[in-house]
């Protein structure tokens, strides 16, 4: 959804903005992508609605094809690409139904510096980002001499089935058709693809070439959580707007209430997208479809309703799943059913229950590390969980809080209930005006392990953590 604000900025007052701090990377002359990464930061500038903002140009031609991503584990983007005149060529708030990054994808009418602006969808954004810009050039006639067009090829006749286990997934593709799994923080994506696109996309690789005018149309298999917020399928479709319009019907899919909507954008791109609800009612499923000019490719969408009419889903893995509650207790090994060690995904399996993740922690100690907080939707009240690397590492456990560690103690418990529940295994070191207790396991075999009490004299046990050892002496979590 576009957001309306007015846009007081010219080209003389970019110009002046433009910083250093972002990087640029070159494949090579003609296969041009650009990387910038940077920080929003309230020394910078502002826009009327008080958010912050960063610019970056890039030169452009006449005729190309431009890919413009934002993305940030900070805030929520908004994006906006300026012509060489200083007027807005379009704008965008998030790329997809329950995300927050942006992406835009133009065609340039004229040939001069273009500006990318970096911006957050409010006055609150701030932090890191980073923006890929892929331009593709209409090829020359050398080039399409090497990599020419071709008609994308019929669906074979016959089919395979392709599963996923890790989210119990199911569907037939025709036996021509590849089928390539990517992975992404949120979730996965089985990328279904033309055999005409895949003998076109090898030959760009080998030859370090640009797109030589074809763009490739996948249909892409996407599962992942749901979103926070998302109540009805409703809520995913995108709304019209001036430059969007967008078309909706309800239907069904694998036996589940669906939602079918095909957006078509003021430039010319087309998607068709489907999206259902996961049997397991832990996370969603999308089936999509691109491309540019009025119409979506005939072989496309026969593909795409051979996807939907054999999808199925598979919920057997959570029939045994065992709720966390406030009566759970948290071990040296995990709390119930989570185990350190897990993946949000095997926990939301174990438990049946739904993570909601945070965003991405800026000051760890290893720059190699994605950390971030998670939490239980209608879980326990003051129950934390710390992800590193997409694995549960650490919980913590604060008032009001009830849950208790296997051997009793609780938030509210004296130090003394601590000393004597744990005897001659306890190290004491100062925290402020209180003390952290640490629990030092007589069985080497949970060395690995720890636990540890936040505590005062006069309040006893404040919090208390439990997790991988590493992870529990990162006083502040991913901070």
């Amino acid at each position: 959804m576009f957001k309306k604000l007015l846009i007081t900025l010219t080209i003389s007052v970019f110009t002046q903005l433009l910083t250093t701090r972002s990087t640029i990377a070159q494949r090579q002359a003609d296969d041009v992508v650009m990387r910038y990464s940077g920080t929003l930061s309230s020394s910078d500038s502002q826009l009327d609605d008080g958010s912050y903002y960063d610019v970056h140009t890039f030169s452009g031609r006449e005729g190309d094809q431009v890919r413009v991503t934002l993305t940030s584990s900070d805030f929520d983007t908004f994006l906006m690409v300026l012509d060489p005149s200083g007027k807005v060529v379009d704008q965008n708030d998030d790329m997809s139904s329950g995300s927050t990054g942006s992406s835009l994808n133009i065609v340039l009418n004229d040939t001069g510096e273009y500006r990318i602006v970096a911006n957050s969808y409010d006055s609150s954004g701030r932090g890191r980002y980073n923006i890929v810009a892929d331009i593709r050039r209409p090829a020359s006639s050398n080039e399409r001499s090497v990599c020419s067009e071709s008609r994308q090829e019929i669906p074979s006749s016959t089919s395979r089935e392709i599963t996923n286990d890790e989210y119990g997934l199911s569907f037939e593709v025709p036996n021509n058709y590849s089928a390539l799994l990517e992975r992404s923080s949120d979730g996965i994506t089985i990328v279904v693809r033309n055999p005409a696109d895949v003998r076109f996309l090898d030959c760009v690789t080998q030859n370090r070439m640009i797109g030589a005018g074809q763009s490739v149309s996948d249909i892409g298999v996407t599962a992942k959580p749901i979103p926070p917020g998302i109540q009805r399928l409703s809520d995913i479709v995108p709304s019209s707007t001036r430059n969007l319009q967008v078309r909706s019907s309800s239907t069904t899919i694998a036996g589940r209430e669906a939602v079918v909507y095909d957006v078509q954008s003021s430039y010319p791109l087309r998607t068709r997208t489907a999206v259902l609800m996961h049997s397991d009612g832990l996370s969603l499923i999308e089936i999509s479809i691109s491309n540019y000019g009025e119409s979506l490719e005939s072989v496309d969408i026969q593909v795409f309703d051979s996807i939907i009419s054999t999808l199925e889903t598979d919920a057997s893995r959570v029939a045994n799943a065992v709720p966390v509650t406030s009566s759970s207790r948290l071990t040296l090994e995990g709390l119930g059913a989570i185990k350190f060690g897990m993946t949000i995904r095997e926990a939301e399996l174990a438990t049946g229950m739904r993570f909601i993740l945070g965003g991405l922690a800026g000051r760890i100690p290893n720059p190699d590390w994605q950390c971030r907080h998670a939490t239980l939707e209608n879980g326990p009240e003051g129950l934390y969980f710390m992800v590193l690397n997409g694995e549960i590492v650490r919980i913590d456990v604060h008032s009001p809080s009830s849950i208790e560690t296997l051997s009793g103690i609780g938030v509210g418990d004296s130090e003394d209930s601590v000393f004597s529940t744990y005897p001659d295994q306890i190290e004491v070191s100062r925290a402020g005006r209180g003390n952290y207790l640490s629990y030092i396991p007589q069985d080497t075999a949970y060395r690995m392990y720890g636990l540890t009490f936040h505590t005062t004299p006069s309040n006893g046990v404040m919090a208390f953590r439990s997790g991988f050892r590493e992870a529990v002496d990162m006083i502040e979590g991913c901070y």
